[in-house]
């Protein structure tokens, strides 16, 4: 059985924008200022510890051995760069050739889905802002859809 992954990074950061423009100043950690991030591509490439968000993502799920093709979906004038990225990362020899995403998430996950080669069965679905999934998370998630049909990852919010 082929599991592809989609990985969504199309968005172009307006509740990202909004909730850093609330602030008194913005935090240390964003490297680009939310105003920057949707001109080079949306939120996706918004850079942690030196590498952009969609690249957090995109590595940790190809390092799953559970997921045969790993597709990301981003803004249109963004693929130059996803691809670029690519080279870049552990694994890219899963990673696709970056697909242009939509207005709107379903419209994304649509493309990605037309993207997809013949043969695959399970498709799983991660946002490119949530950079740091765990290979071993995908595989159990995976595990259970085929398991179960479907599944969805989440993780217990502690009190801090």
């Amino acid at each position: 059985m082929r599991v592809a992954a989609l990985v969504v990074g199309a968005g172009r950061g307006e509740r990202l924008r909004a909730s850093l423009a609330s602030r008194q100043a913005p935090p240390a950690e964003a490297s680009l200022p939310a105003e920057e991030a949707a001109d080079a591509g949306g939120k996706a490439f918004v850079a942690l510890a030196g590498r952009p968000l969609l690249g957090h993502a995109l590595e940790a799920i190809a390092a799953c051995a559970a997921v045969d093709w790993v597709v990301p979906v981003v803004a249109a004038e963004a693929r130059e760069r996803a691809d670029a990225l690519r080279g870049e990362l552990g694994g890219a020899e899963k990673i696709a050739a970056a697909v242009a995403g939509g207005e709107e998430r379903q419209d994304s996950v649509a493309a990605g889905l037309e993207a997809l080669p013949e043969g695959v069965e399970w498709v799983a679905v991660h946002d490119a802002a949530r950079p740091l999934v765990r290979p071993g998370d995908v595989a159990r998630v995976v595990a259970a859809a085929r398991r179960h049909g479907a599944a969805l990852l989440g993780v217990a919010v502690t009190d801090t």
